[in-house]
This record gives C-alpha cells, structure tokens and sequence, in this order.
C-alpha cells in the first residue's frame, strides 16, 4: 500500500508555501564534507538500490534514500538536484551522472521506492498514531519554548529522531492554532482527525 501523503492546498502567493517548498529541497551546493557525510551509501544501501532497474531508478532512489535519512522527509521534487550530490552517488552506483528530471517514470513505481526506502530505514509512516504523538510532544514543548518557529523546528526534530517521515502539511502553522480555537472548520486543509 502507497505511503499516505497528506497536502495541504497553500495560496500561490504565500511566503510560508515559499519558504516550505525551499525547506524540501536540497540545498544548491554542498560542501565535501556534507557529501560524504550525507550521501555516502552502506553496504545495505546498495544491495537495495540494486533491485532498481535503470540508471535513472537507481540514482532516484538513492537520492531518495540520502534524503530521508539525512532530513527526515523525501523530495517531492527530484528535479534540478545538485550536481555534485548525482555524481557522488553515481560514482558509489559505478553509473554516469545524469538528470533524474524524468524521475519515477510512473507513481506505481515512486510509492513502491518510497516504501522500501522507509521500510529499509526503519522510519514510520506518520498516521494517526503518530500524529497524536507528535500533538502530545509538541504540547509538553510549547509550554516551554516562546516562538512557532521554534516549535516548528522540535517538530520536525523529533519526527526524525522517532524516525517517522515528515508529513507535507506544516502542523504548526495550521492545526495547532486551530485545535486552541476548537475543532477545525476546514477539515479538508489539515490532518485526519483535527
């Protein structure tokens, strides 16, 4: 069964859609030490990377792979990656570098990478569990901590440290002002159960 991806549609204009879509990329350059430290594959990586068929495939998933274990989340977008992150694993794969623009070819084949990914590193999937005990956490936190943005960044530190994939939506900015006022009036926009 597909990961669940839960979105949350964002006014085109939003700077907060901004800044998000900017957070769920790779940064443009990365130093060596970056590179080796995030991109470097285990043994068991490439064992998994090699079920993939096609250069393409494979170099999609290991950036996928990278990416998930280094910030918690996967790339929605694989397009215009870094050049030095494609060739660094390329090198690891004994593949050439090249675009991944094309990557997946179909969404059967981007949920199936997606969940061996998660599978292989352990993560959970954030349900409705999960989220309840995020919600719990970020409670205890909020008491303590002055800013959203603050709160926002412990969120997505203990989703990764509890090795559960960061959902799309930004919780703080949507559900929990909301849960304060009372039970939301746009379920459509937030997460299952707010």
């Amino acid at each position: 069964m597909p990961p669940t991806a839960i979105t949350v549609p964002v006014e085109q204009d939003s700077g907060a859609a901004r800044l998000e879509a900017a957070e769920q990329r790779l940064p443009e350059t990365l130093d060596p030490e970056s590179l080796r430290k995030y991109f470097t594959l285990t043994e068991t990586d490439l064992q998994e990377v090699a079920v993939c068929r096609g250069v393409v495939n494979k170099l999609g998933f290991a950036v996928q792979l990278c990416t998930l274990r280094w910030q918690g989340y996967f790339l929605g977008d694989t397009r215009g990656l870094p050049a030095t992150v494609l060739e660094t694993l390329a090198r690891q794969l004994g593949l050439l570098a090249m675009s991944i623009d094309d990557y997946p070819q179909n969404e059967k084949t981007r949920w199936e990478h997606l969940e061996r990914i998660r599978q292989h590193l352990r993560f959970q999937q954030c349900d409705n569990f999960q989220r309840q005990r995020l919600l719990k956490h970020l409670t205890q936190t909020a008491q303590a901590l002055p800013r959203s943005d603050a709160l926002r960044q412990e969120a997505w530190r203990w989703l990764q440290e509890q090795r559960i994939v960061r959902p799309a939506v930004r919780p703080c900015a949507i559900c929990l002002p909301r849960r304060a006022k009372g039970p939301c009036s746009t379920p459509s926009r937030c997460w299952p159960g707010d």
